[in-house]
């Protein structure tokens, strides 16, 4: 049996070792959803990926905050912003999961999964936490 899982794209890795190693998580899970959706396993497989959302938002969205003092990072507000609107996203699409019993609204909501998952891998880190990084790379890698 082969491994068929992509490697997280080289625009995604910015240079920072934990934030490219937590982007690497985040990055499997969006892998995992496109399996799913290959293999029509969402209705088991949404289940784990969405609770994995879960737990990311709240390790390495914290992860990142700690590091932007507010003096330091004139993007800290709008950055953060943009996390609290990924949490509410994660925790509506884990509700409606859980109340879906039909496999067709199950594929529907994993088809809405893997784009809002895209969309998060294409802008927020390759252009919001590529700025934070810039900022971070005058410290030391962390």
């Amino acid at each position: 049996m082969s491994d068929d899982r992509f490697l997280m794209p080289e625009e995604l890795w910015l240079g920072q070792p934990s934030i490219d190693a937590q982007h690497a998580v985040l990055f499997a899970l969006f892998d995992e959803v496109k399996r799913a959706l290959r293999d029509h396993t969402e209705g088991f497989a949404m289940g784990f990926v969405l609770a994995g959302l879960r737990t990311y938002t709240k390790t390495h969205f914290k992860f990142e905050e700690t590091m932007m003092s507010p003096d330091g990072y004139s993007g800290r507000t709008a950055h953060l912003v943009e996390h609290r609107a990924f949490e509410k996203q994660v925790e509506s699409l884990g509700d409606r999961f859980l109340a879906i019993h039909d496999p067709d609204e199950k594929h529907q909501l994993a088809e809405e999964t893997q784009a809002f998952l895209y969309s998060w891998l294409a802008n927020h880190i390759t252009v919001i936490d590529k700025k934070f990084c810039k900022i971070l790379e005058g410290r030391a890698s962390i």
